[in-house]
């Protein structure tokens, strides 16, 4: 099974519920330890609904969404064109709530597969060959570890 199998399939083993939308599509749930804070289904966000959700103010999240680094989403014009929108989507706020987070390292694991499913392939793939790269990374560094302490 190559990389981007064993990732769909470990996701697979760690399924966040789904509804259905209103339009009958499939739609996964926050991921175990955000659910209590973001609405099932709801897959959009307003800046002002994310300052709710994290307990920080407006214009902070304002500057992270402007920053792009902790958050991103879509901006665009409503209102005649007059009046500068900006929405999030769930994914993005899940990613938000992983960075900052102090959760525990099962529960941030759980955050970031929940994510998977809105990704491409070629995303998939990205992401299968860090992890992999990082894996071998890290069980090379702790043999070298195990034969240093002889």
């Amino acid at each position: 099974m190559d990389s981007v199998g064993r990732l769909l399939s470990l996701y697979a083993m760690t399924a966040i519920p789904s509804t259905k939308d209103k339009q009958g599509e499939r739609t996964t749930c926050a991921a175990p330890g955000f659910d209590f804070l973001l609405p099932a289904g709801k897959q959009w966000f307003k800046l002002r609904e994310l300052a709710a959700i994290t307990g920080m103010s407006e214009s902070t999240i304002d500057k992270f969404f402007e920053e792009g680094r902790l958050l991103s989403g879509h901006s665009f014009y409503t209102g005649a064109g007059r009046r500068l929108t900006k929405r999030v989507p769930r994914c993005f706020v899940v990613s938000l709530l992983v960075k900052t987070a102090d959760y525990d390292p099962e529960t941030k694991l759980q955050a970031f597969l929940s994510c998977l499913p809105e990704m491409s392939i070629d995303q998939l793939r990205q992401i299968a060959t860090v992890a992999n790269g990082l894996g071998a990374r890290k069980a090379t560094e702790a043999q070298s570890g195990r034969k240093g302490a002889r």
